[in-house]
């Protein structure tokens, strides 16, 4: 069998990422170094975990290595966490809960090259909820203990329900935004959340529109005057690839700064425990490629170079 052919990298290439890399070591945002080659056999490794093949899409949209980013970074969370479980609520919330969002990604990749957009967004609707969730636990110590507790107590709705609904996690992240920002304007955050919450709700909420619309697709990625829709059972041609993993990496740039926050302020309560050298390793390895990812999405999707 022919040797498949190493993909040429589309959107990271090695200037822009030391050109990031340099940036936020002057402003000392970061602590860990991966080398260019040194991440790309990470990337390498999760694509060989996953089983995936993004030879054929390369073309399609320049998203995908942005997105792969994300999923190493989580990944790299959950492998350095897997092993404090003996060491508090805290950290095995944190490392379910990331396990959680690392296996998200990896499904939105999956069905996302299948053409199964309907699915996708009912996983980004999962994914919303753990992106509130986690920051919210890490901060309120009371909502951390009532979530750990439910299961001895096996009252996960009632908890849900009394605790975490929407809106209180959404007033909490709102009260923790204006500490941080020492009380500047920060409303079009709220808005945005709700926006995207209600968009994702309607895959949850099975709408005539999202099911019927997603029912079919293009047949190519040109929008002209000649494409067709085709049937899309089974999965088709994913023509929403970029507008999936978008939706998505938009989302996770807000709690990559939320975290970043969060560890930076009391950085000691997640680092010292990890004793092991390769799960210290993976831990900074993590902080690092979340940070990176977030520089390099807002550079080359909204021109933004902080």
């Amino acid at each position: 069998m022919e040797k498949e052919q190493v993909r040429e990298n589309k959107i990271i290439d090695k200037e822009l990422y030391k050109h990031f890399v340099d940036k936020l070591y002057e402003k000392k945002q970061l602590k860990c170094f991966v080398e260019y080659n040194e991440l790309f056999d990470l990337i390498n490794q999760m694509r060989d975990l996953n089983k995936y093949n993004l030879n054929d899409f390369e073309e399609k949209s320049e998203i995908y290595e942005i997105f792969e980013l994300l999923m190493l970074s989580w990944g790299l969370f959950s492998f350095a966490t897997a092993g404090l479980q003996k060491h508090g609520e805290t950290k095995m919330i944190f490392f379910s809960l990331s396990t959680q969002i690392a296996n998200n990604l990896s499904s939105i990749m999956h069905l996302t090259l299948k053409g199964l957009n309907y699915q996708v967004g009912i996983i980004s609707r999962a994914m919303y909820e753990i992106v509130l969730l986690l920051p919210v636990l890490l901060i309120e110590e009371k909502k951390r203990e009532k979530y750990f507790e439910s299961a001895k107590k096996l009252n996960s709705n009632k908890i849900w329900n009394d605790e975490f609904k929407f809106s209180q996690l959404n007033e909490c992240l709102v009260k923790y935004e204006e500490k941080i920002t020492k009380g500047k304007e920060l409303k079009f955050l709220r808005k945005i959340r709700s926006k995207q919450y209600s968009s994702y709700s309607e895959y949850t909420h099975n709408s005539f529109l999202r099911s019927f619309v997603d029912s079919y697709t293009r047949k190519t990625y040109k929008n002209n005057k000649d494409d067709t829709l085709q049937f899309n059972l089974w999965g088709a041609s994913n023509v929403k690839a970029e507008i999936n993993f978008s939706n998505i990496c938009s989302l996770m740039i807000y709690i990559s700064y939320i975290l970043q926050n969060i560890f930076s302020s009391d950085n000691k309560f997640y680092i010292d425990e990890i004793k092991d050298e390769q799960s210290r390793e993976h831990w900074n390895q993590a902080n690092y490629l979340l940070i990176i990812f977030r520089e390099i999405y807002l550079y080359k999707f909204y021109n933004i170079d902080n």
